[in-house]
This record gives C-alpha cells, sequence and structure tokens, in this order.
C-alpha cells in the first residue's frame, strides 16, 4: 500500500500546504510519494527531505525580499491593494518578460539538501511546461539529478506572464499549472493506492482522474481567504498554515467546523443548547400570517431546502452557516481553535461593543438593496437586532428575504445573548 501527497500550485498561497503537513504529522501518517506541480513541487522537496522545521522557518519569514529585488520591493511597499499589485507585475511582464526569480533560486539553493533529498525512500514527482515545444514536461525523482532539480523546481513555479520562463537547455518553461495543477494522475502513474490531495484553489488546470481512482482520494481544501496568489506576505503566510492546520484535522474528523474551527463535539454541544431556540426565536421574528413563506423563502435561499419537513441535518447546516457568517461578519480571529462558550464571548462582546454605532440606514435604504454586500453585514445585523428589540416583525419579514443571513444572524445574535 502506497500513500502519495499531492501539492498543487498557488504562489504564496503555499504556506497553507505546509500547515497540512503538519497536521499530517501530528496525525502519524506517513506518505511514499510526494507530487506536486509550481509552489507544490517547491514544498514537496522538503516533503522528500523530511525537512518540516526548515520549510515551516521558511514560509514564516516569507517576503517579497526573499524573492524579487529591492526595486520590486520598493514597488511592492507602494502598493495599496491587488489592483496595485497586479499592475506592478504587469508592468514587469510589458518590460522584461515577467519578474525575476533569482532571489527565489538561490533560495532553493539554501534550503535544498540533496544528499538528503536522493537518500530519501519517499519518490518525487513533478509537472512543468516547456513553451518552446508546447507539450508539458513530466520528471520523477529517477530522471533528476543533483544539477537540475533546482532548474526544473524554478520552472514548474515559474508563473508566466507574471514570472521569467526559466531556460533549461535552450528550451523555456513555464509553470505546471498550465498542464496540470494538481498532480493526482502522476501519483497514480507513480503506483500511488491512497492519495492525500491539497488543491489550494489557484488559478491552473486540473485534470480530470479516472473514475475507479475517485474514492481512493481524500482532498484538503481551503475554506477561508488565503490572499492573493501573488502576494508573498509573512503575516498572510502564518495565518494560511493555521488555516491547513485546521483543515486538515477537520477532514480526518479531529475537529469541527467549515470555516472556523471548534474542538471536537463541541458544535454538537452548541446545538444541543441553543438550536431549538434559535429556530422558535425564528418563528417569533415574522410576521405570523408570512411566517412559513417566510422562512421557506429565507432557508431556501441558504440551502434549497425546504424549512418544514427538512432533514436535521440540513437544520444543522443552517445553525452552523449562520453562527460562522456572525463571526466573520464582526471579525473574530478565523485561525483559533474554540470551544463553544469561548466563541459565543467573543462574538458577544463584538456585537456589544459596536451596538452603539449610530445607523445612517434606513428601511427604505435597506429595501432598495443599496447594501447588498459583505462589506455592509455588520451593519445590517445591528440593523435586524433593533428591529427585533422594538419587536418590528412587519419591517423584519419584509427585509428578511433580502438579507437572509444577515437576518439569521442577528437572530443567532438573539439566542446566545439571553
Amino acid at each position: 500500500m502506497k500513500r502519495a501527497i499531492v501539492l498543487s500550485g498557488g504562489g504564496a498561497k503555499g504556506a497553507y500546504e505546509i500547515g497540512v503537513w503538519k497536521a499530517l504529522r501530528k496525525l502519524h501518517i506517513k506518505y511514499d510519494i510526494v507530487t506536486g506541480t509550481s509552489v507544490g513541487a517547491l514544498n514537496g522537496v522538503f516533503l522528500v527531505q523530511n525537512d518540516y522545521l526548515k520549510a515551516k522557518k521558511l514560509w514564516n519569514n516569507i517576503n517579497f525580499e526573499l524573492i524579487f529585488d529591492n526595486k520590486v520591493l520598493e514597488r511592492f511597499n507602494n502598493a495599496k491593494n491587488t489592483k496595485d499589485l497586479i499592475l506592478m507585475f504587469g508592468t514587469n511582464l510589458i518590460k522584461q518578460g515577467g519578474m525575476d526569480v533569482h532571489n527565489l533560486e538561490n533560495l532553493v539553493n539554501v534550503n535544498f539538501n540533496h544528499r538528503k533529498f536522493f537518500k530519501s525512500k519517499k519518490d518525487y514527482g513533478i509537472v512543468t511546461f516547456n513553451s518552446t515545444k508546447l507539450k508539458p514536461c513530466i520528471l520523477k525523482k529517477k530522471d533528476l539529478t543533483k544539477d537540475n532539480l533546482k532548474d526544473y523546481v524554478i520552472a514548474s513555479a515559474s508563473c508566466f506572464p507574471f514570472f521569467k520562463m526559466k531556460e533549461i537547455e535552450e528550451d523555456k518553461y513555464m509553470d505546471g499549472g498550465f498542464y496540470d495543477n494538481l498532480p493526482i494522475n502522476l501519483a497514480i502513474e507513480m503506483n500511488a493506492d491512497e492519495i492525500i490531495a491539497i488543491d489550494l484553489k489557484a488559478p491552473g488546470i486540473i485534470r480530470p482522474i479516472p473514475r475507479q481512482y475517485k474514492d481512493k482520494v481524500t482532498y484538503i481544501k481551503p475554506h477561508n481567504n488565503l490572499g492573493h496568489f501573488l502576494n508573498f506576505n509573512k503575516e498572510q503566510s502564518k495565518k494560511n498554515i493555521k488555516f491547513g492546520y485546521n483543515d486538515t484535522l477537520k477532514v480526518f474528523n479531529k475537529l469541527d467546523g467549515i470555516h472556523y474551527t471548534f474542538k471536537k463535539n463541541q458544535i454538537k454541544k452548541l446545538s444541543k443548547k441553543y438550536q431549538d431556540i434559535f429556530f422558535k426565536n425564528l418563528e417569533n421574528a415574522l410576521n405570523n400570517d408570512k411566517k412559513k413563506i417566510l422562512i421557506d423563502s429565507i432557508i431556501t435561499d441558504l440551502t434549497r431546502a425546504r424549512i418544514f419537513g427538512i432533514k436535521e441535518k440540513d437544520l444543522d447546516k443552517i445553525f452552523l452557516e449562520t453562527l460562522e457568517y456572525a463571526a466573520k461578519s464582526f471579525d473574530i480571529n478565523e485561525t483559533k481553535i474554540y470551544n463553544y462558550k469561548t466563541f459565543n464571548r467573543r462574538l458577544i462582546k463584538a456585537f456589544i461593543s459596536y451596538k452603539d454605532t449610530k445607523l445612517n440606514m434606513s428601511i427604505d435604504t435597506l429595501k432598495s438593496k443599496k447594501y447588498n454586500n459583505f462589506e455592509n453585514s455588520k451593519k445590517i445585523i445591528l440593523k435586524f437586532s433593533k428591529l427585533l428589540d422594538k419587536s418590528n416583525t412587519k419591517d423584519i419579514s419584509n427585509l428578511a428575504i433580502s438579507y437572509p443571513k444577515e437576518f439569521l444572524s442577528s437572530i443567532y445574535l438573539k439566542t446566545i445573548s439571553r
């Protein structure tokens, strides 16, 4: 029985894969094969070398200065948002054919240990794309040497047009994501019987796998925002390591939650204590004449299921989605591992501190859906909460369908506050 770890490309999102590795180590999950594309190819070398601490240190300290030259760093420091960041890369594409990755090559030289890599019993596969011959280049450990390992890893990670293409023996190579950003098929070809695939949800082609292998693949994917794949920022990187760790333990049923993370069985305890009260408060908040129709519409908008007669697990899902949406709206830390009491305390504290905010938000403006975006979710939740305090069921009923997540969040806050 051979197990493979498959690492997708994703640029600066790659720290997430180190968090996954941390969780796999905690779970004592061994592996025999590593395949990777782009940043996954780079991280894959660390997995083959079994150099977890070195990989963690690298990602904990990642920044533009480590990867690019000082002129690029200067422009990055002046970038105000993602648009500016893209423009910065675009300017280098026009002037130089992409960003120079000389510093990245030096970083690879310092961190790769050829003795450990080739001595390791773990097999390795890498995907890049030969743009000169317009065909993929798929290499296994037996095809690599001390002299060309670094070159092909850099080639796999050369995300053209943002980075310059890598030249090897007169051919030019670019990011393996142009052919297969999640090389599960390569792991199958290398005789993997079981596969753990980390998909960073970054731009790139993902090739379909044979139907008979679908049940043999365990996918680990981020549910939180990992930042832009071009934004090499150590603070975001540290968060991404935590997200990777948390998500992996959820996949293997050691922790609970979706966007937030709870100790095992804490959501079950939370639901047992508050779920019935939550749905009772939901019914009480709405106009009696339209209650069933309104609840049906609100829930349908979120889950495509009917509130009356739907299965208990659907109610659980609605309840969990609601409390997580409320927490996200009030900027509760997404990287922590919570018990439900701590989670609720932090949410209530954030809500109370915001409750005195003056709102210039009329019912008529809300009806026009002018505020229908996540940036205003906190304001809308507060507006619903004030309407609930006044028992203003008519206005609540008129607005609930337009803002179902905010409405249900206000019901949740009411439920746990009393």
